[in-house]
């Protein structure tokens, strides 16, 4: 397949940091990493045009029937600190990003609303600062997702996506079925990083469904940030093996 010459470089340059962070890379087939990055740095830009779509209320994607399907949310943290996210690289809009996702899990649940559907359940099962700060967001009224729908896993083992992968559960009243979705939310190259590793742990039954809510990345950052996340899939994918090779299947808008 032919590819534009800017591409090529782009993905040579992503692939050239992810092997300066993880320099065990050397030992595994080149071709091989190629693949994984190229296709997660596909599926990020896929991710982050259909996130332009769903934070407009008039273009709003998801049809009624996709809501409905949609039992719950499970939004991931993002640390607060703004000189860091994650272990890779500073970015200094990170602080931003766990509100960024909140907002957003918000914008989704008035579309239930104004569907008369009922709200889904929002699930956070993030750092015990995490969750503390979210619980601080809703007393003082800055975000509106009724308390009754929020489930917030409290653990102090949890310290990075990896961990919310093994640490989650739903709340006992979500009785899913077969074709029922879970909707997952986060910044898009973040997200991708996420079907990486739930491709790998496979927390929920597999007829489940996924639907994907990506938040679009600053624009600012959003190129260092689809390196960083790169970089984790291809150290998750083949040196820690908590990635498979491929994202889960996931579903859009129809």
């Amino acid at each position: 397949m032919d590819r534009e010459p800017g591409q090529t470089s782009n993905l040579i340059q992503i692939i050239n940091f992810g092997k300066e962070q993880n320099p065990q890379l050397k030992d595994f087939d080149s071709d091989q990493i190629e693949v994984v990055a190229r296709q997660a740095v596909a599926e990020m830009r896929r991710l982050e045009e259909f996130a332009k779509r769903l934070t407009n209320p008039k273009d709003f994607p998801l049809s009624k029937e996709d809501l409905a399907r949609m039992k719950a949310i499970w939004i991931f943290s993002a640390p607060g600190k703004a000189s860091y996210i994650d272990t890779y690289i500073k970015l200094k809009h990170a602080g931003k990003l766990d509100w960024e996702r909140l907002k957003m899990a918000e914008l989704i649940c008035n579309q239930y609303q104004a569907l008369g559907l009922e709200l889904p359940y929002v699930v956070y099962n993030g750092r015990l600062d995490e969750n503390a700060r979210l619980r601080k967001h809703l007393e003082k009224g800055r975000l509106h997702i009724p308390p009754e729908k929020l489930h917030i896993i409290d653990d102090e083992r949890i310290k990075k996506t990896v961990d919310q992968m093994k640490i989650v559960n739903l709340p006992e009243a979500v009785s899913l079925e077969p074709e029922d979705r879970i909707g997952l939310l986060s910044h898009a190259p973040h997200l991708v990083r996420v079907l990486y590793l739930l491709n790998h742990f496979q927390p929920f039954s597999s007829k489940v469904e996924v639907q994907a809510l990506p938040a679009a990345s600053p624009p600012r950052i959003a190129d260092q940030y689809r390196m960083m996340e790169t970089s984790g899939i291809l150290y998750y994918a083949f040196i820690s093996g908590d990635a498979a090779k491929e994202p889960i299947s996931y579903h859009l808008a129809r």
